[in-house]
């Protein structure tokens, strides 16, 4: 790391990011991160489909965001005999049940692997849904704001409160909202900027959430997979048999 860092300095280029071969991910390599102030790293051995989180070291949580991916990309699908078809399907439906779980959407791919016609359908449902892309850098700091007002509702000065039909709390950053659920399956997102004190719920226009369907082979992903093994082994020798 150190050297790679090194490289990259001399080429002016300042990494801020960092992603470990094959997704993995210890407390050693979490130190050695904060140690040279990476603002985010994405190992899915620590975490996937999920939101971001600062990793607890021993006592103390890692200044280094953890930014969750999806771990399933075209190679994975190829592995598992999916065509095209299959694929495009494949990444719709995670699209859509990440949208209803209110999650990021993060996915990854190789150049070896890249297919332009598959990710076109999952930037055309980008564009469709009006979902704003930002790079890891941009997510990571816009996280880092939203953290920081979470604290602030944690002191027992700007808690929110709920009386006679109406929510007040604090204003923050324009582009730091609050999802509001009144009543089940229905939601909607308000702004928390421009001094917002006090919100009366009859007043919001409320939608409803996104629901997704469980697929009804989902016990399938549980099942012993022999050819998934072998690719396992394959890219263990691959590791160990590398050249230094």
């Amino acid at each position: 790391i150190e050297l790679a860092r090194k490289k990259l300095l001399e080429a002016n280029i300042m990494p801020k990011g960092f992603a470990s071969p094959f997704g993995l991910w210890n407390i050693g390599l979490q130190k050695t991160l904060d140690e040279f102030g990476f603002a985010y790293s994405s190992e899915f051995a620590f975490d996937y489909d999920n939101l971001p989180s600062f990793p607890l070291v021993g006592k103390h949580f890692a200044s280094t965001l953890q930014i969750p991916i999806h771990p399933i990309c075209i190679g994975s699908l190829r592995s598992a005999r999916m065509n095209e078809k299959q694929m495009i399907q494949y990444f719709e439906k995670t699209f859509t049940q990440k949208l209803a779980w209110n999650e990021p959407l993060f996915f990854y791919d190789h150049p070896k692997d890249f297919r332009s016609e598959i990710w076109a359908t999952v930037f055309k449902k980008t564009q469709e849904e009006k979902i704003r892309c930002v790079t890891f850098s941009e997510f990571a700091s816009w996280w880092k704001r939203r953290s920081d007002a979470v604290n602030i509702f944690s002191s027992e000065k700007y808690v929110p409160t709920f009386e006679k039909g109406s929510i007040r709390f604090p204003s923050l950053e324009k582009d730091i909202s609050f999802r509001i659920s009144p009543k089940e399956k229905m939601e909607t997102i308000v702004s928390a900027h421009n001094a917002i004190q006090n919100i009366k719920l009859s007043s919001l226009h409320c939608s409803k959430a996104l629901e997704c369907e469980i697929p009804e082979n989902i016990s399938s992903t549980r099942i012993f997979s022999p050819r998934l093994l072998n690719q396992r082994i394959r890219i263990f020798l691959r590791r160990k048999l590398k050249p230094s």
